[in-house]
């Protein structure tokens, strides 16, 4: 059955194309190349029949065809006419509701689009014409009325044949028109919904009050807190890397209290390929939010340690066979000096203070970073950086 739209849609009285001239259009419009799949004739047999039924003329049918072929949202987003369209209506909710329920389903069919609408139009308050427009606008192509429903059935269908041109499909177009222009947040919806995850497509707006911040790259996930992981965990991490703990790189931090500096430490941890982080639970940043957007993600990847005593844990790591390494710019020798090609901790002081009287005590080395100028200490994030990647070149100048 098809949709109430294209049945009031204006047609000819005869069609008169067939496959054969769909064939011809492709090929002059360089879309397709060489001999056509079965799977390509039967999408030519079926663009005959649904558009040719629509077009006065070969130009006209050349014309349906290219809303399916040559589609530039960029170019679309840029007109004036689409912005019109995209100010009325409440045309981003329709598209972001049209996009949960394209993301639900497989490819369209007339019974599948005509389901998808019903439930937009139980969903939101508006009527037919005012839902069509923004519809029309991200999978047709023009913000225009009348030609969404002689290509919507064919999108999907035409992006599975192959053709010599890639076809969008409903979903990546109505995604374009949602929020980034790329296909990226396609990929990540279809991986939430594949574990079950809930997906909300909102303004940026409110992905800004969500991330609070501005600086975010146009999706936003809530989690709850990280759970911190023991020593135990990350010996355990370590031993089953390659080398079964021979190549042990942990970080230990000595009172580093603010969020920021402890996120972008467990960024740069996981970049160098360290094993885990170890923090005490007094004077130190816990795992917030804060952490993990300035982690950039990596607190979900790297266990971090909150230990009672880092001085016993020391001891600890020790009998397990690492050398302690710490970083105080008091010292004397040179970070390049030390050698990080065996299991390794590497030990950080807090913003400001350094490292304790005991901790630094506990260390098998004390290094520090050559500077210039009046200025004489790095942030303790940016020095983790330079140290990591020091033994990051150690090893693999060793392998």
């Amino acid at each position: 059955m098809m949709p109430k739209e294209m049945e009031n849609s204006p047609a000819v009285a005869v069609n008169a194309f067939t496959a054969a001239d769909v064939m011809g259009i492709l090929r002059e419009r360089s879309w397709t190349a060489g001999e056509l799949s079965p799977e390509q004739v039967a999408w030519c047999e079926h663009a005959a029949a649904i558009l040719g039924a629509h077009a006065v003329d070969r130009e006209a049918l050349a014309g349906l065809l290219g809303l399916i072929f040559h589609y530039d949202s960029q170019g679309i987003l840029a007109s004036v006419e689409s912005h019109v369209v995209l100010s009325r209506y409440a045309a981003r909710d329709v598209l972001r509701h049209l996009a949960l329920l394209l993301l639900e389903g497989t490819a369209l069919d007339s019974e599948r689009f005509k389901q998808i609408i019903a439930a937009l139009k139980e969903g939101l308050d508006i009527r037919g014409r005012e839902l069509f427009h923004p519809i029309r606008l991200a999978l047709a192509g023009r913000a225009g009325e009348g030609e969404l429903d002689r290509v919507i059935l064919l999108l999907d269908e035409a992006a599975n044949a192959s053709f010599a041109v890639r076809v969008k499909p409903a979903r990546e177009r109505i995604l374009e028109f949602c929020g980034r222009q790329d296909t990226r947040v396609e990929e990540i919806v279809k991986l939430a919904r594949e574990h079950n995850i809930s997906v909300r497509f909102e303004d940026r707006g409110q992905l800004d009050r969500l991330a609070d911040s501005k600086d975010h790259q146009g999706v936003v996930a809530l989690a709850a807190a990280r759970a911190a992981a023991t020593l135990e965990d990350i010996l355990a991490a370590a031993n089953a890397g390659p080398g079964k703990g021979e190549k042990g790189l942990i970080v230990l931090l000595d009172g580093v209290e603010d969020p920021h500096n402890l996120g972008a430490i467990i960024r740069t941890a996981l970049a160098a390929g360290a094993h885990g982080v170890v923090v005490p639970e007094r004077r130190a940043a816990g795992l917030t939010d804060t952490v993990a957007r300035a982690s950039a993600g990596a607190l979900s990847h790297l266990p971090v340690a909150k230990v009672t005593n880092l001085v016993r844990t020391m001891e600890e790591l020790k009998e397990a066979g690492y050398w302690l390494i710490g970083l105080d710019e008091g010292a004397e020798k040179s970070y390049t000096q030390a050698d990080y090609t065996s299991p390794v901790g590497i030990v950080l002081g807090g913003e400001g203070k350094g490292l304790h009287e005991l901790t630094r005590k506990r260390c098998d080395f004390v290094v520090s970073l050559p500077t210039a100028g009046p200025v004489k200490s790095l942030n303790v994030s940016v020095a983790a950086g330079v140290v990591l990647f020091e033994a990051v070149r150690q090893r693999r100048r060793g392998s």
